[in-house]
């Protein structure tokens, strides 16, 4: 749980990224992300097959959870190209990795946690 889940706004910012049944969908973070949805799969530690079967699955909301987290950064963005960008780009705050570089090593939720911290204000 994140203080920010309460915040209507920051809800609103990744309402895409779920179904209308309310859960988070592995497709939609994966195009979002422009990645394969095999990469998103690799990253939550699951196989394509999985994924691709129930991009919804109750065993995903947790590990898609981190994802969405990451993607309410789009909040400070000017859309998704932007955030799609960022994604890519090297950060020295990252050891001059990219923060796809970091979800690749299985790192979604300490690069969730310091997205959290820049969107809060709150030092990493």
């Amino acid at each position: 749980p994140s203080p920010l889940d309460a915040l209507k706004g920051v809800l609103n910012s990744t309402a895409d990224l779920r179904l209308d049944n309310g859960r988070l969908s592995a497709e939609r973070v994966a195009t979002l992300y422009g990645v394969p949805l095999s990469h998103l799969a690799q990253w939550m530690g699951r196989s394509k097959q999985a994924v691709g079967k129930t991009p919804d699955a109750d065993s995903l909301q947790a590990p898609l959870g981190h994802l969405e987290r990451i993607a309410r950064l789009r909040l400070l963005m000017k859309g998704d190209a932007e955030f799609r960008k960022w994604l890519r780009a090297t950060n020295s705050d990252l050891g001059g990795e990219s923060p796809l570089d970091e979800l690749a090593l299985g790192k979604a939720p300490a690069l969730a946690d310091w997205v959290e911290d820049i969107l809060t204000g709150s030092p990493g």
